[in-house]
């Protein structure tokens, strides 16, 4: 498998520390940072093939680390995963 580098981001710490576990199970080297900061600092001082942001951040917050990552040089590919909203009540 060719090395693939991941930074995992979220405000979550267990759904961070799940995602990063399964990632790592599955080969991948993860970096995790759990705040926005955290994500905008990491994508500054490394080299990222892939960044997965968690819907546990606010949607401006996940607008944010995906302008730093498209500023980053080379650009990671970007994977933003949401959170399906909630059925309306009393939709069946």
């Amino acid at each position: 498998m060719t090395s693939f580098h991941l930074l995992a981001v979220g405000a979550d710490p267990s759904v961070l520390a799940t995602r990063a576990d399964v990632l790592k199970r599955a080969g991948y080297q993860v970096t995790t940072g759990s705040s926005e900061e955290a994500a905008q600092r990491l994508l500054g001082t490394g080299t990222f093939n892939v960044i997965v942001i968690c819907h546990s951040f606010a949607p401006a917050q996940r607008a944010r680390v995906v302008k730093a990552a498209r500023a980053a040089n080379p650009v990671p590919k970007i994977v933003v995963i949401n959170r399906s909203p909630e059925p309306e009540a009393g939709a069946d």
